[in-house]
């Protein structure tokens, strides 16, 4: 559960993020998303805004450790692993 969860919550945040930042009647799939992704990417700001997404997973693990789910708390962990590899690649 906690795999799952770690995989999918920050990209889903980064997209809710992105919408509401650069809001436009068009939908997820129009050019002027992908070009403000581009952009943010090009000035450094992506790897700002992934590790704003991934602060939710560590809430969520805090929250598993104190309701002592101890195996989603791992997997929790072990889900955001990529994430932070990436951000190491990003900087």
């Amino acid at each position: 559960m906690g795999l799952i969860i770690a995989l999918f919550l920050p990209p889903v945040l980064l997209i809710i993020y992105f919408k509401i930042k650069f809001s436009t009647n068009a939908s997820m799939f129009d050019a002027y998303f992908y070009e403000a992704i581009w952009i943010n990417i090009k000035r450094g700001f992506l790897a700002k805004n992934m590790i704003s997404c991934l602060f939710p997973s560590m809430a969520l693990f805090f929250v598993f450790f104190k309701i002592e789910w101890w195996q989603a708390g791992k997997a929790l962990v072990v889900g955001t692993v990529p994430y932070f590899i990436l951000l190491f690649f990003m900087f």
